[in-house]
């Protein structure tokens, strides 16, 4: 039993580890969007030029880096959310098997 605690922890160490990498990437994709959306407000707002076809294919492209960005974030949060899961029923896991190794020790 303690060794299959001792298992138990590394992967729950290992799953918090890849929750905070995904974290990290939500934050960093979130930043990204930001940024682009800034970027396409000014692009929106800027008066009219003799250049309008190319601003027009330039918005077309920043708006589908945006709607990429936004699946993107989706993918990390559902990701996200199933390393929740998976962290708390390791937890659950270590929880029983403490309790079973303490009722053992007491005998």
């Amino acid at each position: 039993l303690e060794s299959e605690l001792q298992e138990h922890k590394r992967i729950l160490g290992k799953l918090q580890e890849e929750k905070w990498i995904l974290r990290e990437k939500l934050r960093m994709e979130n930043e990204q969007k930001s940024n682009l959306e800034e970027r396409l407000i000014e692009l929106n707002n800027r008066p009219p030029t003799t250049n309008d076809q190319k601003f027009q294919e330039i918005i077309f492209e920043k708006d589908k880096v945006i709607r990429s960005k936004n699946e993107e974030i989706e993918q990390v949060t559902e990701l996200l959310r199933k390393s929740d899961e998976m962290l708390k029923e390791r937890e659950r896991e270590n929880a029983w098997l403490n309790d079973m190794l303490n009722q053992h020790v007491k005998k």
